[in-house]
């Protein structure tokens, strides 16, 4: 599984976000419900979590020999979570955007 996290400030609030998840399914997945959780919102981890579960209504991972569908998406909401929160992190130092 691999996770890019975009999304940019206006004062505090999120005025813009995009995730995409990888090895999720057949292709890259531009998710579409976790940002619209972001948006208009202040930044925070209960935030992040909530949009970090939401993506496993998004994504569609496979059973295999290296790991189980229920992991994938585990893993998933983890690390959306996680690029969510560095992301933020990096904007308090760096400006109006968050990028991970």
């Amino acid at each position: 599984i691999n996770i890019a996290v975009l999304f940019d400030y206006e004062l505090d609030y999120i005025s813009n976000a995009k995730i995409v998840v990888g090895c999720a399914g057949p292709k890259a997945i531009l998710c579409k419900e976790a940002p619209s959780i972001l948006r208009g919102e202040v930044p925070s981890e209960k935030l992040f979590k909530k949009a970090g579960k939401s993506v496993i209504n998004e994504i569609f991972p496979i059973d295999d020999i290296r790991a189980s569908a229920e992991f994938r998406n585990h893993l998933a909401t983890t690390l959306v979570t996680k690029a969510l929160t560095m992301a933020n992190n990096k904007r308090s130092i760096q400006g109006s955007k968050g990028i991970i």
